[in-house]
């Protein structure tokens, strides 16, 4: 009989010990905090070379008329197409648009002072008192002509959707700082 209980005793201990070691046992004490369940972020959709997302996610809003492809400028990655809205706007515009990948904050804002002066040597005139280190916005032109081309900047923080001219997003966040330029038309 005490035979029988010591053989008993002794599978229970293999059994403890082989989930012990398999980690299917817990102590209640555990000085480990377990990690709560995430939510599915911004950075979780965020990938390495999203050219076919960023098409996907315009082509669901409007029409592009040049797919956006990968590129570089002055060791900048970019990404460059044109889309044109659909006809679900009342007005509707064709964007040039130019992401430019920053590895730092620090290029973002160059970036964007870069860009904002770029756009000025082509005409066009900084409209409004915004934050122009974030964000520039400007008419080619006269002001008060609100059909006319338009150029939008904006820098983007790591794992944020862009805003590419006036309410539209691309639906696709990038891993690094980012540089959103957006030179269009006023259309109809």
């Amino acid at each position: 009989m005490q035979l029988k209980i010591a053989g008993a005793i002794a599978v229970l201990c293999l059994v403890v010990a082989s989930l012990a070691v398999a980690g299917c046992t817990t102590s209640q004490y555990s000085s480990t905090p377990t990690p709560a369940a995430t939510t599915p972020t911004a950075a979780n959709n965020a990938v390495s070379d999203p050219t076919a997302q960023i098409n996907t996610a315009f082509a669901q809003q409007g029409v592009i008329v040049t797919p956006f492809t990968k590129g570089s400028a002055d060791g900048y990655v970019t990404y460059t197409g044109t889309v044109k809205d659909g006809s679900d706007r009342l007005t509707t515009e064709q964007h040039n648009i130019t992401y430019i990948l920053c590895p730092t904050r620090e290029d973002a804002l160059a970036q964007v002072k870069t860009q904002s002066a770029n756009a000025a040597t082509l005409g066009y005139v900084h409209q409004g008192s915004l934050n122009e280190t974030l964000y520039w916005f400007g008419y080619k032109g006269d002001l008060s002509d609100n059909n006319g081309p338009k150029v939008m900047i904006n820098a983007c923080e790591p794992d944020q959707m862009c805003e590419v001219g006036l309410n539209h997003y691309t639906g696709v966040s990038f891993d690094s700082f980012v540089v959103c330029v957006d030179y269009y038309n006023g259309g109809m």
